[in-house]
Formats: C-alpha cells, structure tokens, sequence
C-alpha cells in the first residue's frame, strides 16, 4: 500500500513539476529576434496607407509617440504580435501648418530576461519641391519684370 502511495507521490510531483513550466519562454539556445523591412518610412501629403513587415520568433508590443508635430489622424494596427506580422498605418489628408510632421513607432520585446525596443519614424514633409518650384517661377517673373522695364519699356515709349 505504502509503494503504492508512494508511487502516485512521484506522478503527481513530476506532473507539478511539468505543469508548472513556463511554456511561454524561448528556448535557451533560440536567439530571439525581431526585424523590421525599414526604420523609416516617408508617409504621401495626399494622406493613404503604408506598411511594415515584421520578421519576429517572439511576442511584440508597439507603442506609438505622435506628440510633438502629430501625423494627423494617425493609426496604427495592430499594437501587439507574436511572430511575423504586417503593420497597417493609416494617416489622413490634412496637414499641420508645419513643413514636417512625424511620428514615431517604438516595437518593445523581451531577449534574456532584458526588454529591448525598435524604433521606425513616420515622416510627411509639405511639398517642398513644389515650394522650390514657385520660388523659381517667382525669380524668374522678377527677371522677366526687370528686361520689360529696361529693354521694352523705353522702346514702347513708355515712361
């Protein structure tokens, strides 16, 4: 009777024992990662939708800083992962009266115990070659202006 006991004793401490695991943990050996396909991402003026993909072995957070000159309206789905995923950032038309607006998407997770973090930036920049462009064109009225006062003005018998 007594071996009998003792027996089941042993199963149910070695079933403890493997229930109590922790299942969720990286193997030892297991070098865990996570990747993302760029670290900067150039958002249109017109407003629309971009992506990231994520190469990841392990669970993931993101959390979105959108503060100081915020995208407008900004969104970013999903926050969290576990392995691979594709991130979905969706941003509206309207711009700040700012040249450049940003935000910043800060990836956290856990390798050795340690929490270590990612960071991609989301940049919109105004037009800025457009505003290149009508300063040129401006100069060159201004130009165009001066050769009409010069040259024709006097040959018109304009005074």
């Amino acid at each position: 009777m007594r071996k009998g006991l003792s027996c089941i004793g042993l199963w149910l401490c070695l079933l403890l024992i493997i229930g109590c695991s922790n299942s969720d943990s990286q193997p030892e050996n297991v070098e865990v990662y996570l990747e993302a396909n760029t670290d900067r991402v150039l958002l249109k003026e017109e407003g629309g939708t971009a992506y990231i993909n994520i190469a990841s072995n392990t669970r993931w957070t993101i959390l979105v800083e959108n503060d100081e000159i915020p995208v407008i309206d900004l969104d970013v789905t999903p926050l969290a992962g576990d392995g691979d995923g594709t991130i979905k950032i969706t941003y509206g038309r309207e711009i700040n009266k700012v040249q450049c607006e940003h935000a910043t998407l800060i990836f956290y997770y856990y390798s050795e115990g340690k929490r270590v973090s990612k960071e991609v930036i989301l940049t919109r920049q105004m037009m800025v070659i457009k505003m290149k462009r009508v300063g040129k064109l401006l100069q060159l009225l201004q130009k165009l202006q001066i050769l009409f006062l010069l040259h024709l003005k006097p040959w018109m018998g304009i005074n």
